[in-house]
């Protein structure tokens, strides 16, 4: 058997918008018995996901459907690279103050497109370390669960708390993950109302808060603006932010890349 390769790289901008992420076709011409000619075609998917590095599958195809080959490349195949992006919406919401004095929230989603289900969650924030203390992430609906880093790392920052977020003191960053851990249970967002996954508690420092005027920031990690032009980043150097995947529809053991948007929870942009 003898094989030739060559390589058609498909990246595009609107795609491309994290710099991990791109589609590569490998195109394979294989001859077999003689003069029967085959085409092998390999799709490789580098992304941000959280389950896999790489998603590959692939087609094969006689040579005499060469031209078609071409032509499903451009524009069958680069369905999903041209096809939009579902905008997946985070909050925190629904905050409750309990007798052991903690106070905890829902985290909440939402999609621009119906009939998606999320994967997993890059969970990141930040809050006032002299006001709150992360206890941790708790009340999993819907066949989600905790994934490394568990428990999430915690890094405070004297510096990010008084430039960046304005607070009167240090904050600290909370790095987690949630992911779907029972696939058999199907949560499908919606584009109106919002579906809590999880919730996060912490322990209010003050001991004897007034609850009347209690509203600390809990503030996503995800710039208002591309920084680079492409796509929103986190606050720290090297950091994605908030990344949300969702499940393949077309393979369940795969997941697939968001535009994720947040709203901000007693904080606004500055």
């Amino acid at each position: 058997m003898k094989s030739n390769s060559i390589d058609i790289d498909l990246r595009q901008s609107d795609f491309n918008k994290k710099e991990h992420s791109s589609l590569i076709y490998k195109v394979s011409v294989v001859v077999k018995f003689g003069n029967i000619f085959f085409l092998q075609i390999e799709s490789h998917f580098n992304s941000k996901i959280l389950r896999n590095n790489l998603i590959k599958f692939r087609h094969w195809i006689q040579k005499g459907a060469f031209s078609f080959v071409i032509y499903l490349l451009c524009f069958g195949f680069n369905t999903r690279i041209t096809s939009q992006v579902p905008v997946v919406t985070a909050r925190f919401a629904n905050p409750a103050y309990n007798c052991a004095n903690e106070y905890c929230v829902d985290v909440e989603f939402r999609s621009d497109t119906p009939g998606v289900q999320i994967f997993g969650v890059n969970v990141r924030f930040f809050y006032p370390d002299s006001i709150l203390e992360f206890i941790g992430f708790s009340d999993f609906q819907g066949g989600y669960g905790p994934v490394a880093p568990d428990p999430p790392i915690i890094l405070t920052s004297a510096f990010a708390g008084t430039t960046l977020f304005n607070f009167n003191g240090p904050a600290d960053f909370v790095n987690g993950a949630v992911q779907l851990v029972d696939p058999g249970i199907v949560t499908y967002l919606d584009t109106a109302t919002w579906t809590k996954l999880f919730q996060i508690c912490f322990h209010i420092d003050d001991p004897n808060p007034n609850l009347q005027s209690f509203c600390p920031s809990l503030v996503w990690d995800l710039e208002q603006f591309p920084s680079n032009g492409e796509f929103r980043q986190g606050y720290l150097l090297g950091d994605d932010g908030v990344v949300i995947t969702l499940v393949d529809a077309m393979n369940n053991n795969e997941s697939i890349e968001t535009t994720e948007d947040v709203v901000q929870f007693n904080w606004m942009y500055i």
